[in-house]
């Protein structure tokens, strides 16, 4: 096994070299998680940004949406649906009552 003589000169510029390159690596590192702090920040920015852009559309469609409505039209429209539901129901009523009425004759006509 050979050994290699490195002079000790040479040898203390390499630690030296390699200790500034571990600082300089480190600082990289800094100002890239930095860096990625500010994109993510940037980015949540952004995000907020438009949900409250489409917070304030969606409050803005609402209110078009019930500018038109109040309570008592609501009650009002309430009542006659409940109303037509009623005559549907009556209507019904009649209908099978009927038709169950001429059931009953035809079959007592037959025998």
């Amino acid at each position: 096994m050979r050994t290699v003589k490195v002079p000790r000169q040479a040898a203390l510029q390499a630690l030296k070299r390699k200790k500034r390159l571990e600082k300089q690596l480190s600082q990289i590192d800094g100002t890239l998680s930095t860096v990625e702090f500010q994109r993510e920040a940037l980015e949540n920015a952004h995000t907020n940004t438009e949900v409250l852009r489409s917070m304030g559309l969606a409050a803005r469609a609402m209110r078009a949406a019930h500018e038109d409505m109040d309570l008592n039209k609501i009650d009002d429209l309430m009542q006659e649906i409940t109303e037509q539901q009623d005559v549907a129901q009556e209507i019904s009523e009649a209908f099978s009552q009927r038709a169950g009425f001429a059931r009953t004759s035809m079959r007592w006509q037959r025998v």
